[in-house]
C-alpha cells in the first residue's frame, strides 16, 4: 500500500512541479503569432498559478519535516534523542512506553518459557523493542546477568523514574505470586 501512493505522490510532484511554466508558454506562443492575449486567460493563470506555487510549498513542509526526522534517526544519537522525546511526550509516550513494556515482557517470557537461555533472551529482546531508551536498559540488564546479579535488580536499577515499575518487580516476586498482585499497579 506505501508504494502505489509514494507513486501517486511522486507523479502528482512531477505534474504540479512541470505545470508553472504552462501559462509563459501560452504567452510566448501568443507573442510569436503577434496577436494580443486574450483577457480571459490571463488572470485565471496568474491565479491558478499562484495556487499552484501554494500547493507545492505547502507540500513541501511535511516533507522536509518528515526527511528530517528520518535523516535524525539514521545517527545513534538522534535515534535516542527521538525515542525519548517520543516517551517524554505527555499522552503518547505513556502509550508507546507501556506498549514497548508489553511487547518486551512477551517477548522476553516465551523466550525463556521456550528454553532460551536467559542471556540470549535478553540479547533477542533488546534487538526486538524498537527502541534506542530500551535497547540501552535491556544492554545494561545484560551485562548485570553476566556478572552474576538476579533480573530484577538491574532493571530496577537502570530504569528510568517514569518507567512502570511493574515488569521490574514482577521478576524479583516469581517465585511468590501473592507478591505479584501488591506490586501491580492498579
Amino acid at each position: 500500500m506505501v508504494y502505489p501512493i509514494f507513486v501517486v505522490v511522486f507523479a502528482v510532484g512531477i505534474l504540479v512541479s512541470s505545470c508553472p511554466d504552462r501559462p509563459r508558454l501560452r504567452e510566448k506562443i501568443f507573442t510569436d503569432f503577434k496577436t494580443d492575449l486574450p483577457a480571459m486567460i490571463d488572470p485565471a493563470d496568474e491565479d491558478l498559478l499562484l495556487r499552484r506555487q501554494l500547493l507545492v510549498s505547502a507540500a513541501r513542509i511535511p516533507l522536509s519535516i518528515w526527511l528530517s526526522l528520518k535523516l535524525i534517526r539514521k545517527f545513534s544519537a538522534g535515534r535516542m534523542g527521538w525515542d525519548m522525546f517520543i516517551l517524554k511526550t505527555p499522552i503518547f509516550g505513556q502509550l508507546v512506553e507501556k506498549n514497548i513494556i508489553a511487547r518486551s515482557m512477551r517477548t522476553l517470557g516465551t523466550l525463556v518459557a521456550s528454553g532460551v537461555p536467559i542471556l540470549e533472551a535478553l540479547h533477542i529482546t533488546k534487538e526486538t523493542s524498537g527502541n534506542a531508551v530500551f535497547e540501552v536498559l535491556f544492554q545494561k540488564v545484560y551485562e548485570s546477568i553476566r556478572e552474576g546479579e538476579s533480573i530484577a535488580k538491574p532493571m530496577k536499577e537502570n530504569s528510568a523514574p517514569s518507567f512502570i515499575p511493574w515488569p521490574c518487580s514482577s521478576g524479583s516476586s516469581g517465585r511468590r505470586s501473592s507478591a505479584c498482585s501488591s506490586t501491580s499497579p492498579a
